[in-house]
């Protein structure tokens, strides 16, 4: 919660599903508790390595492990820069369960499909943006706004998924700064 809040506490990720007497209460909540541990987790990682690549040095000893061919198209291979791209994969992996826990918590999912995050909301389907308006969740609307800035045809950060699918299924080049040379 230290995105929003500057308290002590805040320097540690201790957000917890409330069970308090006039909290939240019901036989979701060690589910719930289990998927917010592993996302908790899987973002705990992705931040150290976002972390470790900002602040550490590209060029860290991988020189003695790791042999590469030189293409002179100033492509980046070091584990630093891999720490960077696993960092981007798990965090829209992360977008991913959360799609999932929403499916399983409000009962949502979609009767085809798989669940990613950008694409399961289907509101076109009248049902489906009536069983989404019943809920009534600031949270779940706050979510489904930005499923469609990533959305991978007409949202406003749709290139953050097209890196992403890029880094998953392709092999998307990252380059020194100033140096695209496409020679190949």
């Amino acid at each position: 919660h230290s995105l929003y809040c500057n308290c002590y506490a805040a320097s540690r990720d201790n957000i917890t599903i409330a069970t308090t007497e006039e909290g939240v209460f019901g036989d979701f909540i060690v589910p719930m508790e289990m998927v917010l541990n592993r996302l908790k987790a899987e973002f705990s990682l992705a931040r150290r390595l976002y972390f470790e690549y900002s602040n550490g040095d590209v060029f860290v000893g991988d020189e003695d492990e790791s042999c590469y061919s030189e293409l002179f198209n100033g492509e980046v291979l070091y584990s630093n820069v891999e720490k960077l791209r696993t960092s981007f994969r798990m965090c829209f992996g992360i977008l991913d369960k959360i799609a999932v826990a929403i499916c399983e918590l409000f009962d949502v999912k979609p009767k085809k499909g798989n669940i990613y995050f950008h694409s399961f909301w289907q509101l076109r389907d009248g049902k489906r943006r009536e069983m989404f308006n019943e809920i009534n969740n600031k949270g779940l609307m706050g979510l489904y706004s930005i499923a469609m800035d990533l959305n991978d045809t007409s949202g406003e950060l749709s290139f953050f998924k097209n890196w992403r699918n890029d880094l998953e299924h392709n092999f998307l080049v990252i380059h020194e700064k100033g140096k695209i040379n496409d020679l190949y």
